[in-house]
């Protein structure tokens, strides 16, 4: 893109803080997405804590008696980060080939890639 030349349609979506002015489209891809990864991680630092804290709680509070043995929804509390990423990892691993198929082969790709 040269100076001179309009903006592609995408890019005027973009704000100008986000965009690289003389770099092709996809820095700007590149970079909207390393700030999306970086918001994740932050919110797992913080959110990870705070979960097992709830569920250790909750579990104690239900459970007087069960002193380290104490469950809750059938698994230890300290448990429920490993839990949740493998429900996460066989969910991505079951969703993610339909999805890839509809996009590749069918005249939906735009729509499915607003969507998700």
């Amino acid at each position: 893109v040269t100076l001179n030349a309009p903006l592609p349609q995408a890019m005027r979506r973009i704000p100008c803080f986000f965009r690289f002015d003389n770099a092709p489209l996809e820095a700007t891809g590149l970079t909207l997405d390393a700030y999306a990864r970086g918001v994740v991680l932050m919110s797992s630092l913080f959110m990870g804590p705070a979960l097992l804290t709830l569920a250790t709680e909750e579990a104690q509070t239900s459970c007087d008696s069960c002193g380290e043995d104490a469950r809750i929804y059938g698994m230890k509390p300290s448990s429920l980060l490993s839990n949740i990423a493998i429900v996460t990892g066989v969910l991505t691993a079951l969703i993610l080939p339909p999805f890839g198929a509809i996009v590749d082969h069918t005249p939906y790709r735009q729509q499915v890639g607003l969507w998700s």
